[in-house]
């Protein structure tokens, strides 16, 4: 079994033509809107129990990568179309998440982090 480690933020890789938009959620955006406290708890819940933690090379920071279900996937892009539009409108990266096409929805992603 993998060690269980606090995870600080995480992130949402945001698929794009051909690479992807870093949506970074931590739980002090909250300061900006109470949404993304609800993001970043959203994010947790998605969480499997065993993740697979890996340094970050040059770094005291642990990363998890785990898959995603298209379940989850198509329930994380409707999570992400629940953001206030101020937000939507003042924050390109989520933008670019709420505007996600269908066909790019199966390379959408989680990454978590977790810093000492």
């Amino acid at each position: 079994m993998a060690k269980a480690h606090p995870v600080t933020s995480a992130c949402i890789d945001v698929p794009l033509k051909s690479a992807v938009a870093h949506l970074f959620v931590r739980p002090e955006f909250e300061s900006w809107d109470p949404w993304w406290r609800a993001l970043y708890e959203y994010l947790l819940g998605l969480m499997p129990r065993d993740l697979d933690w890996q340094p970050k090379p040059l770094s005291t920071i642990l990363i998890a990568r785990p898959a995603l279900d298209e379940r989850i996937r198509w329930e994380l892009r409707a999570f992400l179309r629940t953001a206030p539009a101020a937000e939507v409108a003042t924050r390109p990266t989520l933008r670019r998440a709420v505007e996600l096409s269908d066909e790019k929805v199966e390379r959408l992603s989680v990454v978590y982090f977790s810093e000492p």
